[in-house]
């Protein structure tokens, strides 16, 4: 009889660790899954509202950029500048145009002072407006303006 006792108390003893021990395992497996999911979920939301706001940051910034340049482009003597330096080229042939071009930028690369086409009071004038300009906005180191051409026609600094 003593034997039979100790029989089962020995299977009631392990069966109750099992038992135990398997609730204890699954309730941290459940724990690690919820904490899992739900950080999966925080970071995500987080992240994703982060980008969300960089973006439109991002377009803000753009946009003021893009208005910058159009204030500097309907700037009369940019107007002005632009417009008669596209008159340069009116009548001539591509290829003598093309050659015109690469000999300014040429020119304009070693830094050989050249007689603009310009005025001289246009050419003062806007320069002098566009160096304020660099000098009050943060962030722009040069602005240069071209014709259609893509010549170089005026710029705050000769890099």
């Amino acid at each position: 009889m003593a034997k039979v006792k100790r029989g089962i108390q020995k299977k009631i003893l392990f069966s109750t660790l099992v038992v135990g021990t398997l609730s204890v395992v699954l309730v941290m497996v459940i724990t690690y899954l919820v904490g899992k999911y739900t950080i999966k979920r925080t970071i995500g939301d987080n992240f994703k509202g982060i980008a969300v706001e960089t973006s439109k940051k991002l377009d803000l910034l753009i946009r003021d950029q893009i208005m910058e340049g159009k204030v500097i482009a309907s700037l009369d003597g940019v107007v002005s500048a632009a417009k008669l330096s596209d008159a340069q080229y009116r009548g001539k042939p591509p290829d003598l145009i093309e050659g015109e071009l690469s000999e300014r930028d040429r020119i304009w690369k070693i830094g050989v002072p050249v007689k603009s086409s310009l005025p001289d009071s246009l050419v003062n004038n806007i320069t002098k407006t566009l160096i304020a300009f660099v000098g009050e906005q943060k962030g722009y180191l040069e602005v240069l303006v071209t014709d259609q051409n893509g010549a170089r026609v005026l710029a705050n600094t000769r890099t």
